[in-house]
C-alpha cells in the first residue's frame, strides 16, 4: 500500500484517498497562464475526446460513442459517466472516483455519493478517485496533471484488480492522456483572452 507523500502542495486527490494500492499520474506542461488553463478544464467535456469515448463506452461506463451536439464541460460530462464528484480545490483541481468491481464483465459498479464514496469499504471491492489539476509554472505557463489512485479491499480484490490494471492500463492511460491533450489545446487557444 502506498500513501501520498505530502511532497508539496496537499490536493483534493489526498485527502479523498491518501492511502491506494495503484495509482498513476501524467502531466503536460501548458504554455498558459493557470487560470486560463483552469478555465480550459473546466469547459472540456470529456466527450470531446474521440479516444475516451470509444473506450469508456466499450467498458459500459455510459457515454455515448457520437461526440456531443452541445458540450457540458468537465463536471457534467464525467457524472454522467457513472462517477461521483468528489470535490475540488477552487480554480486548480476537480477530484472524481468510483467504486467497484472494476475486473467484472459490468465493473459491478456502486452508486454512490461523495460522502457515501469516502466511507466505502466493501470486502471484494475496490475504489478509484481521479484528478484534474493546474499549478501555477513560471511566469506565463502551468502544469496540468491528473492522477489516478485505487484502493482495493482484500487480498483477492487487490489480486484481482492488479490482473485487470495489467490489462487496461494503457488504456486508461490514453484516456488521460487524450484528456490532457484536448485542455491544453483549448487553454493554448484561449491564452490571449486574459
Amino acid at each position: 500500500m502506498s500513501v501520498a507523500s505530502g511532497v508539496g502542495r496537499a490536493t483534493r486527490l489526498d485527502e479523498v484517498m491518501p492511502r491506494f494500492d495503484f495509482s498513476r499520474a501524467y502531466r503536460l506542461s501548458v504554455p498558459a497562464p493557470a487560470a486560463v488553463t483552469f478555465a480550459a478544464l473546466e469547459s472540456y467535456d470529456i466527450r470531446e475526446s474521440r479516444t475516451a469515448r470509444v473506450l469508456m463506452f466499450l467498458r459500459g461506463y455510459g457515454l455515448r460513442a457520437a461526440r456531443p451536439a452541445a458540450p457540458q464541460g468537465l463536471v457534467a460530462s464525467v457524472t454522467q459517466s457513472r462517477f461521483v464528484g468528489l470535490g475540488e480545490r477552487p480554480g486548480r483541481e476537480h477530484v472524481f472516483g468510483l467504486a467497484g468491481r472494476f475486473w467484472t464483465p459490468g465493473g459491478g459498479l456502486r452508486t454512490l455519493t461523495a460522502g457515501e464514496f469516502e466511507a466505502f469499504e466493501e470486502e471484494g471491492c475496490a475504489k478509484a478517485a481521479w484528478n484534474l489539476a493546474v499549478e501555477p509554472a513560471g511566469e506565463s505557463g502551468s502544469l496540468l496533471t491528473t492522477e489516478t489512485r485505487i484502493l482495493c479491499f482484500g487480498k483477492r480484490a487487490q489480486r484481482l484488480f492488479g490482473l485487470y490494471w495489467h490489462t487496461i492500463e494503457i488504456f486508461s492511460g490514453a484516456i488521460r492522456i487524450s484528456m490532457l491533450s484536448g485542455i491544453r489545446k483549448r487553454a493554448i487557444a484561449n491564452r490571449g483572452a486574459v
